[in-house]
């Protein structure tokens, strides 16, 4: 792994990214990627967990659960903990511009905001080969198998404070239990990530 991640670097142009399978809502098969997951390269070795997050530098919504997304961050992912989970961000709209997701993610320089890294989608490669509509959207890959375990919102509720369901935590609190969640699909809440505006 490098020894220095490089915010919102731009991604490769070069994208082939496809699922074995597409389950109706509901279903319970998981997708399976065929190719290398996604930002491959980043991923760190022991790492058994990837959470790619979807997440705006305007959007209400995604703005409000940073603060949720950061928490777990440090929950499941921090030096403290025994799980083997990573959080990589991912900053697709088409209408914010790289020098927002920057002033947003990167200040200080010296420090993480989120507490995980925030690539810049300039072309929605990402956003479009995951089909990822909103922000905040998440989802979750087992890195050994390459199944996507989860893929929604991260509560039910546009303000985390009035959440009644959790559904990012509790999927993460099975996993680190040792447990083998089956695949879920919950209602993605927030901002639709903007397309139209590809440069």
């Amino acid at each position: 792994m490098k020894a220095k991640l490089s915010l919102l670097r731009v991604l490769p142009v070069a994208l082939t990214l496809l699922f074995a399978s597409a389950p109706s809502e509901g279903a319970t098969d998981a997708k399976v990627f065929e190719s290398p997951l996604p930002l491959q390269s980043e991923i760190r070795p022991a790492t058994e967990v990837v959470v790619y997050a979807f997440v705006s530098a305007r959007c209400p919504c995604s703005q409000a659960h940073e603060p949720v997304l950061k928490g777990l961050a440090q929950e499941f992912s921090g030096a403290a903990s025994r799980s083997k989970v990573q959080f990589i961000g991912i900053h697709s709209n088409a209408n914010e511009t790289e020098a927002e997701g920057v002033n947003r993610w990167k200040n200080p320089p010296s420090a993480l905001p989120l507490g995980f890294p925030v690539f810049r989608d300039v072309e929605m490669k990402w956003a479009d080969a995951f089909g990822a509509v909103k922000t905040p959207h998440v989802f979750v890959v087992d890195v050994k198998t390459k199944k996507l375990l989860y893929q929604g919102g991260v509560d039910d509720s546009s303000h985390p404070e009035n959440a009644k369901r959790h559904y990012l935590r509790d999927l993460l609190q099975e996993l680190s239990q040792g447990r083998s969640p089956e695949f879920r699909e919950t209602r993605v809440l927030g901002c639709r990530i903007d397309r139209n505006l590809r440069s």
